[in-house]
């Protein structure tokens, strides 16, 4: 890519679309566009003529969809329904109006949901579609095997050459801090963080929490200012196993597939086989080692409540990222590290908002 071509970064100012546009201007990219940046407000990307005007208007020479526009894992089965709908019709517009419109390079950030967790660990790109996945998967796995499908199928037509990197659970800077729609660790952080606040009794400062980050829900709070003490429940074993990838190192990935040369790009985007690569930590660690971790940052926060009758998020995913390591990326930012990086986020956010309301 050249410095000075247009990049735009499909997004809805999330942990992936910040992450991508610190790492594009790092590397010293100075013509990023996002859908607030692009001056034409909030675009219903849903609508194929919009975005075809749109893709017209701007011309990027290059594109990331880093985020679906709803995160609808969490929500009921109508509004998920509802949901999905309109990310599948956002993804569709944006690859088929980029390949019409020549885009040279196209990635898309995808979930590990598509690989089923009884495979055969690690989960090599060539276990996509081995089994049949859980049905509390298929709504993140829909969206992201039909982008594979769509790149795969404009690929194999010759008029583009798109991939899709398959990313575990992100995590970073940046992030909502919803307990209802946040990644699964930023919601451990803040819940550690209301518990360590109730086991210092400041119900001033859990309110002050709730009013920044949104609703506490009900059954949160009720672990909070429970007689037995403080708690956090867990919807899971202690004993389950998750992989996190920090946010800035998937964008750095993203970036490195945008860089690599056309040769070794082509091999990712041919139309021999579907065009996706794992882009991993190489590391999960069980949910108990998890909250170790937490602690060690956030500081004592009370109990630890396993409740695993209700399981809440992906089973045990191990990626296999030996292709991505092979052309050239490796992670940077660990587990512990990420983790202190997160919470400074977490709490300079709530600073922020302090300021921001007393008029400073």
């Amino acid at each position: 890519m050249n410095k000075i071509s247009p990049i735009y970064i499909a997004g809805h100012g999330g942990l992936v679309e910040s992450a991508l546009m610190r790492s594009l201007q790092a590397a010293g990219y100075e013509h990023t566009i996002t859908r607030d940046s692009s001056g034409q407000g909030e675009l219903n990307l849903a609508d194929r003529q919009v975005a075809r005007d749109f893709f017209a208007e701007v011309g990027p020479e290059c594109v990331f969809i880093a985020e679906p526009i709803v995160d609808d894992n969490r929500e009921g089965n109508g509004q998920r329904s509802k949901s999905k709908h309109v990310n599948l019709a956002i993804q569709n517009n944006l690859i088929d109006e980029d390949a019409r419109s020549g885009v040279r390079r196209l990635v898309f950030v995808g979930s590990s949901c598509i690989y089923p967790p009884s495979r055969l660990q690690p989960l090599r790109e060539e276990n996509y579609l081995g089994d049949p996945m859980r049905i509390k998967d298929e709504s993140c796995a829909m969206e992201t095997i039909a982008a594979i499908e769509k790149c795969w199928s404009h690929n194999r037509r010759g008029d583009a050459a798109f991939c899709v990197a398959i990313s575990p659970g992100i995590y970073g800077r940046g992030d909502s801090y919803s307990l209802e729609t946040s990644c699964a660790l930023h919601s451990v952080l803040r819940k550690s963080y209301l518990a360590k606040l109730a086991t210092q009794g400041d119900l001033e400062g859990i309110a002050l929490d709730e009013k920044r980050f949104g609703q506490i829900p009900p059954a949160i709070m009720k672990d909070l200012v429970s007689r037995n003490g403080p708690s956090i429940r867990m919807n899971e074993s202690e004993s389950e196993r998750r992989e996190f990838l920090f946010a800035d190192d998937l964008a750095r990935a993203c970036v490195h597939l945008m860089e690599m040369p056309d040769a070794d790009y082509a091999e990712l985007a041919s139309a021999d086989s579907p065009p996706l690569v794992n882009v991993g930590s190489g590391e999960n660690l069980e949910v108990r080692q998890l909250l170790d971790m937490v602690r060690e940052t956030v500081g004592p926060y009370g109990k630890v409540l396993w409740d695993p009758d209700e399981e809440n998020g992906a089973s045990c995913r191990l990626l296999n990222s030996d292709r991505m390591r092979s052309l050239g990326w490796a992670p940077q930012v660990s587990l512990k590290e990420g983790i202190a990086v997160a919470y400074q986020d977490y709490l300079s956010r709530q600073e922020e908002r302090v300021f921001a309301e007393s008029g400073w």
